[in-house]
C-alpha cells in the first residue's frame, strides 16, 4: 500500500511529501521502499543521505547502477569501478546507463568527446548522471516528477518558474511557494514567463499600496496571464484575502467576484455579492452552488447546457453511483474516490454525465466542499476541448 502511494505522489509531482511518506515508512532500512527512497533522493538533490545509507547496508538493493554511483559519491572509486566492470562485461545494465557511467566514471577519458544523445528512456539515476556529468537534460519533455529538480537553487530563475508553474497546476506545490518565486528579483527579459512575472509583481505591488485605483489597473493583466496557464485557482488562494476589502467596479469587479469564488472563501463571497453583478449566462447557477441553495423548487427554470444542467442535477437532486457508495461502505474509501475523481475529470472535459455522477458521489460521502469547489471552477473556468 505504501508502494502505491509512493509512487502515485512521484507521478503528480508531489515529490517531497512522496519523500517524507517513504521515510515515514522506513524506507532506509526496507529493501522494499528503498530505491523508491533512493530515486526521490536522486530528484531532490540528497542523493548522499541515501548513499550513506546504502554504504551502511548494502543489501537494501539490488541496482548495480545505483551501487556503482553511491560507491563513487562515498569515495570508494575501486569498488565503483569494479562493480562498473563487472555490470559492462556481463550486460546488468542498459548500454545507455553504461556510457554515462562511464563518463561520470571516468571524466578526463571524455573530454573532447560530444554530449551524449538524450535517453529513449528515464529513471532518476540517469537523470541525475546526465547532470553530473555536466549535461543536464531539459524537464520541460520529461515527466512532472522531474520538475521538482529545477526548483533547487542550481537551477535558472525561469527553470524554476516554469518547473513551480508546472507543478503548482497539478496541485503538488504550494502556491506561496509560486508567489516567492514570481517576487523574488526583477524580470530582465520581456514575453512569455517574463510578461506574467511582472504582471504578478505589479498586482502584489498594488494590492501593498492600498489603491483601489492601481489594483482596478493591474488585476486584469495578473488574471489573465494567470487564466492563459490554468493558474487561476493558485491565484485566488494567493490573494483573495487581500483582494476582497478593495472597492472595485466594471470588470475588475467581476474578476474581484471570480476570484473569490475560485477560492476557499466561495460561500461568504457568493452571500455579499450584489444582485446586478453578472457572471455570464450561469450567474444564477454559480450563486447558488456557492450558497449551497440549488433547489428544484426555488431555483427557477435549470440551464438547458450540458454541463450546467449535468451541476444542477447533481446538487438539486443528487444520485451517487452506487458501486462506488457500495465500495466506501465496504472499507474501499480510496478506490470509489479514485473512480469518482477520474469521472470528475472525464465530466470536466465534457462527459455530462460523469460529471453528474461525481459530484452526487462526492456529496454522498460527505465531501461537499470538495464538489461545490469542483463545480464553481467548471462553471466559471469551462476548459472544455
Amino acid at each position: 500500500l505504501s508502494i502505491a502511494r509512493i509512487e502515485k505522489l512521484m507521478e503528480l509531482g508531489a515529490v517531497d511529501p512522496a519523500l517524507a511518506l517513504a521515510e515515514q515508512a522506513g524506507a532506509p532500512a526496507s529493501p522494499v521502499l528503498f530505491d523508491l527512497w533512493a530515486e526521490l533522493s536522486l530528484l531532490v538533490g540528497t542523493e548522499d543521505t541515501a548513499c550513506g545509507a546504502l554504504s551502511r547496508e548494502p543489501h537494501l538493493t539490488q541496482d548495480m547502477g545505483l551501487r556503482i554511483f553511491c560507491a563513487a559519491r562515498n569515495g570508494d572509486w575501486d569498488t565503483a569501478a569494479l562493480t562498473f566492470g563487472s555490470a559492462r562485461a556481463l550486460s546488468f545494465l542498459p548500454r545507455q546507463t553504461l556510457d554515462v557511467l562511464d563518463r561520470f566514471l571516468n571524466p578526463d577519458l571524455f573530454e573532447e568527446s560530444p554530449p551524449l544523445p538524450a535517453p529513449r528512456t528515464m529513471d532518476p539515476l540517469t537523470f541525475r548522471l546526465f547532470e553530473t556529468i555536466g549535461e543536464p537534460l531539459p524537464t520541460g519533455p520529461l515527466p512532472r516528477t522531474y520538475a521538482v529538480a529545477d526548483l533547487r537553487d542550481i537551477a535558472g530563475w525561469k527553470s524554476q518558474l516554469e518547473a513551480a508553474e508546472r507543478l503548482t497546476r497539478a496541485g503538488a506545490l504550494p502556491d506561496n511557494r509560486l508567489l516567492g518565486l514570481y517576487t523574488d528579483r526583477q524580470p530582465a527579459a520581456s514575453g512569455g514567463i517574463w510578461d506574467r512575472v511582472r504582471a504578478i509583481q505589479r498586482f502584489d505591488t498594488a494590492l501593498s499600496a492600498d489603491s483601489a485605483d492601481a489594483v482596478a489597473k493591474t488585476l486584469p493583466d495578473a488574471w489573465n496571464e494567470m487564466h492563459n496557464n490554468a493558474l487561476e485557482v493558485s491565484f485566488a488562494a494567493l490573494f483573495q484575502e487581500r483582494l476582497a476589502p478593495v472597492a472595485l467596479s466594471g470588470r475588475a469587479a467581476e474578476l474581484q467576484a471570480r476570484v473569490g469564488l475560485l477560492s476557499p472563501d466561495y460561500e461568504a463571497v457568493a452571500a455579499s455579492l450584489p444582485e446586478s453583478l453578472s457572471l455570464g449566462d450561469d450567474t444564477a447557477l454559480i450563486r447558488a452552488v456557492a450558497r449551497g441553495e440549488v433547489d428544484t423548487t426555488t431555483f427557477g427554470i435549470p440551464p438547458d447546457t450540458a454541463l450546467p444542467r449535468a451541476i444542477y442535477d447533481a446538487f438539486s437532486t443528487p444520485r451517487p453511483r452506487e458501486d462506488w457508495i457500495a465500495m466506501a461502505r465496504t472499507g474501499r474509501l480510496g478506490e470509489a474516490l479514485l473512480e469518482t475523481l477520474y469521472a470528475l475529470q472525464d465530466g470536466a472535459r465534457g462527459d455530462s454525465l460523469g460529471l453528474r455522477d461525481a459530484l452526487g458521489t462526492l456529496r454522498a460521502l460527505g465531501l461537499e466542499d470538495t464538489a461545490r469547489r469542483a463545480a464553481l471552477q467548471i462553471l466559471l473556468l469551462d476548459r472544455t476541448p
